[in-house]
């Protein structure tokens, strides 16, 4: 059973909540430690349903040894010590909206999570955030990272995202919905779109997106998006990150691929 409490007053008043699952008396598994974020930058409405689906994939992950802890300032996420969590969750709205709700002192906690052996996972604003913020793929030639596809606000749709054997492999995609000969329908909401070749080489190019969204600014973002990565990890240290640019969570959701990461980042 899934129940939340707060841990102690402490806690209510820095935004710690923790939700934990009830572990089956007699198993020895040990518990995977979930930080997911939802403070100023993300959408209310939206993490619910993000949320939900990640605590879903983490019971298929990991069955019934998993804790979630919500981090909803940046003054609780400047408290995570390097070994309090097993993953940390961004998940989409504002890139720069949770770069400045977080800080310094909550952009090097989450450096230093990664660093000891941590996993993060971004989707959208979360990516932006990894990108652009917490420069996980590298300074790049402005200093904020890989340069993204100029204006980001291209729209909102289904696209097609096409997975690389890579991708099938180290997310473990057992189904044939996943195969690299087919394409895969999936929301995307304006997250970050960056040149197959503006992208480090030592970033893994889990899927690639095969058609594209350019609803808005037509004349500048129209023919920007096919080809370029829609899924990509990079390790860092000794810990692990995964980058969604568009929305596996939304209709059509495809869960697999949540679960996929939450195991591959924390190697199981």
């Amino acid at each position: 059973s899934l129940f939340r409490h707060p841990t102690d007053s402490n806690m209510r008043s820095t935004g710690v909540w923790v939700w934990m699952t009830a572990v089956v008396a007699g198993t020895a598994a040990k518990e995977v430690r979930i930080g997911f974020y939802n403070g100023n930058g993300t959408s209310a409405t939206a993490n619910q349903g993000y949320l939900a689906v990640i605590q879903g994939c983490a019971a298929n992950a990991f069955g019934t040894a998993v804790s979630f802890t919500n981090l909803s300032t940046g003054e609780a996420v400047a408290s995570v010590q390097p070994t309090d969590f097993d993953i940390l969750v961004f998940p989409g709205g504002s890139g720069g909206g949770q770069a400045a709700e977080l800080g310094v002192a909550g952009m090097d906690a989450v450096r230093a999570h990664v660093q000891s052996g941590g996993g993060y996972i971004g989707t959208c604003g979360g990516s932006f955030l990894a990108i652009q913020h917490i420069l996980f793929y590298g300074y790049g030639p402005a200093g904020r990272g890989p340069p993204t596809q100029e204006p980001w606000d291209r729209g909102h749709g289904v696209v097609e995202m096409q997975f690389e054997q890579t991708g099938v492999t180290d997310l473990e995609l057992t189904s044939s919905k996943y195969s690299p000969s087919k394409n895969v329908s999936v929301t995307y909401w304006q997250g970050p779109i960056i040149k197959d070749a503006d992208l480090p080489v030592n970033v893994t190019r889990f899927a690639f997106f095969r058609s594209e969204i350019h609803s808005l600014h037509t004349n500048e973002t129209r023919g920007e998006m096919v080809n370029t990565p829609a899924i990509h990890s990079i390790g860092y240290g000794k810990g692990r990150v995964v980058l969604n640019a568009p929305h596996p969570e939304m209709d059509p959701k495809s869960p697999e691929i949540y679960t996929g990461e939450l195991k591959f980042v924390v190697r199981q």
